[in-house]
């Protein structure tokens, strides 16, 4: 892991020291009900790979309040401390807004 990303990742409250990389397998695509991914080029990948899972694949940027170029979502990876803070506020936005259109699409009794 990215030392810089966990220091900020802990300013955040999250810690990453458990933190591993998961292939993304037939069995978790399947049993998952959202996917995100930050970026057009894991877009396409996902795609080639699962093309059945239409309607499961969302670019996180995409819940972005102001846009962001292409809905893309930069990787900070070796980059600057300001640029994995910039891209942990990304991701926080992302995701608040992201769970807050899901809430609104669940019925008021919270099944489906």
């Amino acid at each position: 892991m990215d030392k810089c990303a966990g220091r900020v990742a802990r300013e955040f409250g999250v810690c990453l020291e458990r933190h591993v990389a998961t292939v993304l397998t037939p069995e978790i695509m399947a049993s998952a009900d959202v996917i995100f991914v930050l970026d057009i080029l894991n877009e396409a990948r996902f795609w080639s790979r699962f093309p059945q899972a239409r309607g499961k694949l969302f670019l996180l940027g995409a819940f972005a309040p102001k846009a962001l170029p292409y809905d893309e979502i930069s990787d900070p990876y070796e980059g600057s401390e300001q640029a994995v803070r910039d891209c942990f506020r990304n991701l926080e936005t992302c995701f608040a807004e992201a769970v807050s259109e899901i809430r609104d699409l669940m019925p008021p009794n919270g099944n489906s």
